[in-house]
C-alpha cells in the first residue's frame, strides 16, 4: 500500500475509531474538569472574602438595596438643588421689582411639584463593611486553621475560648454554692426565730412568777406557793372543821 503522512485530524479520526470508549471518558473528564474548576474558583472567591453561600446573597441584596437607595438620594439632591435655584431666581426678581427698574421681565414659573411639599435631605449611609474579612491571606489562613481547632482555641477576635466541659462544670459549682448559701440562710432565719420564741417563753415565765411571790394568798399570776401560804391555808382548813363540829353539837344538845 501507499504510505500517507499522518495529520492531527488523521490521528485523532483512528484513536476515536479504534477506542472509542476512551475517547468518551476523556471528554466526559474534560467537561468536568471544567465544572470542578469555576466551583472551586467560586469556594476561593467566598474563602477569600470569609463569607457562606448563603451570607453572599445577603451581601448581594443588601449591596442592590444600597444602590437603589444613593439612586434616590441623587434624585432627591436634585429636586433640593432645582428647587434652590427657583427660589432664588423669585427672589432676586422681587428686589429688581422692589428697586423699580424698568422693563422688568415676567415673574419665573416654579415647578409647582416641587414647592407642593418640604421634604428633608435623606441622610448619607456608607455601605457597611464586613467585620469578618481581615484580609485574603487571614481568610485563607483561617479556612486552613480554624479558630476552633487551634491550641488553645480562639475566636474570630483572637480572644481564647474556654472549654465547655470546663464551662458547665463551673456552672454546676456555682449552682451549688448558691444553693449551700440558700440553705444556710434559710437555717440561719429559722435559729433566729427559735431563739427569739424562746426569749418570749423565758420573758412570760419571768413574769408569771413575779406575780406569783407578789400575791402570797394564791391570787395572783399562778406562781409557785410559799411556805406561809401553805400554813395559812392548813390553819383556816382547821378552822372551818372546827367550827362545824361546835355547831353540830349545840344542834344536837
Amino acid at each position: 500500500g501507499r504510505a500517507v503522512p499522518g495529520s492531527n485530524s488523521v490521528v485523532l479520526q483512528y484513536l476515536v475509531f479504534n477506542n472509542w470508549g476512551i475517547f468518551g471518558v476523556m471528554i466526559l473528564c474534560a467537561v468536568m474538569c471544567v465544572v470542578l474548576c469555576g466551583f472551586l474558583g467560586y469556594h476561593l472567591w467566598l474563602a477569600a472574602k470569609n463569607v457562606t453561600t448563603n451570607e453572599s446573597y445577603k451581601w448581594g441584596e443588601l449591596r442592590q438595596a444600597h444602590k437603589r437607595y444613593e439612586r434616590q438620594r441623587s434624585r432627591q439632591m436634585e429636586r433640593l438643588a432645582k428647587r434652590r435655584v427657583q427660589r432664588e431666581k423669585r427672589a432676586a426678581w422681587r428686589a429688581k421689582r422692589e428697586a423699580g427698574s424698568q422693563n422688568q421681565a415676567a415673574m419665573p414659573e416654579l415647578d409647582l411639584e416641587s414647592e407642593s411639599s418640604e421634604e428633608e435631605l435623606m441622610p448619607f449611609e456608607p455601605f457597611p463593611d464586613n467585620h469578618f474579612d481581615r484580609g485574603i491571606l487571614q481568610n485563607l489562613w483561617e479556612v486552613a486553621s480554624p479558630f476552633s481547632l487551634r491550641d488553645p482555641p480562639v475566636d474570630c477576635e483572637g480572644l481564647v475560648v474556654p472549654d465547655p466541659a470546663m464551662v458547665y462544670a463551673e456552672a454546676q459549682r456555682s449552682e451549688e454554692k448558691r444553693a449551700k448559701s440558700g440553705q444556710e440562710k434559710s437555717a440561719e432565719g429559722g435559729n433566729k426565730n427559735r431563739a427569739k420564741k424562746n426569749g418570749k417563753k423565758k420573758k412570760e415565765g419571768e413574769g408569771n412568777g413575779e406575780g406569783g411571790e407578789g400575791d402570797p394568798g394564791g391570787k395572783g399570776g399562778g406562781g409557785p406557793e410559799t411556805e406561809k401560804s401553805k400554813k395559812s391555808k392548813n390553819s383556816k382548813k382547821k378552822g372551818g372543821s372546827a367550827g362545824v363540829g361546835r355547831d353540830g353539837k349545840e344542834k344536837a344538845s
